[in-house]
């Protein structure tokens, strides 16, 4: 093996010969900052061989055992994972067994990795356990016409309720300014409320200026209005011709108007305008009814993996068995979340 392993603080440079392979905004530095935490680093690791590259950029985490200093890894909330300029086997087992020794060496003990769905990257780095499919993930294909789009693509009782938003003369608008973030966040909280969602998808004030700071121009707020009342809100976030419908939120006093179906529906519209040429909706997370909504407005579904890689068995297990005798009220509740022992 003669390739070139080495530490990068900006992956921009090997992304750049990718545009035409729509790298989506889940590879963005920026993005990486939103969920980055006291305790952690961004560290993006990158393999080089005979023109050919391999990167992984991640979050990296300290942890503190027995007064010994430990790390792990894991990609922010979304969609990420490695990216290769090459698909060539031999390439790809070089880049991986490189990866894998130099973690084993530097005291990283475990990696927690979400892949992305439309790259399909999951099977780039050959490490054991394999990937496994979590659930999937709806997206709408841009390059399609309107007229394929609104009959062949979005289900019949979307498109009643999008007329029926329509009638009720609901407008739309988009923010690149984030000016109507106060806005957003009290629907968002109100959403998330009225799901009983999971506490990780609860955020600070912290992240919202993150997002309003790293993303303002080049990404926006969507806005469906009654009047001069915001009824509903998503953010999305564009990264060269691919965007993500990133959070959403709406006032639950205003449901019986369909906002939630008009707003997507009109950030189609509106992406397609911009020459965009997807747009990655998401999945639903535990919730089945959130991905039935989405999948309403395409047919167009891909599977979500995930992998949970264990680099140093010994200490992993030292740190899941010490949170278990810490925390034996709890410890069945989590006996499946792969690093409990940051709780």
């Amino acid at each position: 093996m003669s390739g070139i392993l080495r530490l990068v603080d900006d992956w921009d440079f090997f992304l750049e010969p990718l545009v035409d392979r729509n790298i989506d905004v889940f590879f963005n530095k920026k993005y990486f900052e939103l969920y980055q935490q006291a305790n952690q680093s961004i560290e993006c690791i990158v393999f080089e061989e005979a023109e050919q590259y391999l990167i992984l950029p991640y979050l990296k985490t300290k942890i503190l055992s027995l007064n010994e200093i430990y790390f792990d890894i894991e990609t922010p909330h979304g969609y990420g994972g490695p990216i290769s300029s090459s698909k060539d086997p031999l390439f790809l087992q070089n880049a991986s067994n490189a990866i894998l020794q130099y973690f084993k060496q530097n005291r990283y003990i475990a990696a927690f990795l979400r892949f992305n769905p439309l790259l399909q990257n999951f099977d780039l780095l050959k490490w054991q356990p394999p990937a496994i499919i979590n659930n999937q993930i709806v997206y709408v294909d841009l390059t399609e016409t309107e007229e394929q789009i609104w009959t062949s693509q979005i289900h019949s009782k979307h498109r009643n309720s999008i007329k029926k938003a329509t009638s009720a003369n609901l407008s739309f608008e988009v923010d690149y300014e984030f000016n109507s973030l106060e806005s957003f966040v009290d629907m968002y909280i109100a959403t998330m409320d009225k799901l009983d969602a999971d506490p990780s998808y609860y955020y600070d004030d912290i992240y919202f200026m993150k997002l309003k700071n790293n993303f303002s121009n080049s990404s926006f707020i969507a806005n469906v209005k009654s009047g001069d009342t915001i009824i509903s809100s998503a953010i999305v976030l564009i990264q060269g011709l691919s965007a993500s419908y990133h959070l959403a939120g709406s006032n639950s006093g205003y449901l019986s108007l369909s906002p939630n179906n008009f707003l997507i529906y009109q950030i189609i519209l509106y992406l397609k305008n911009k020459n965009i040429t997807i747009l990655n909706l998401g999945g639903g997370g535990a919730k089945k009814s959130l991905f039935d909504f989405k999948k309403r407005f395409s047919r167009n579904y891909a599977d979500y993996y995930i992998g949970k890689f264990i680099f140093d068995n010994k200490i992993y297990s030292q740190l899941c068995s010490d949170w278990d005798s810490k925390n034996l009220v709890s410890k069945s509740h989590y006996k499946n979340f792969f690093y409990k022992y940051r709780l």
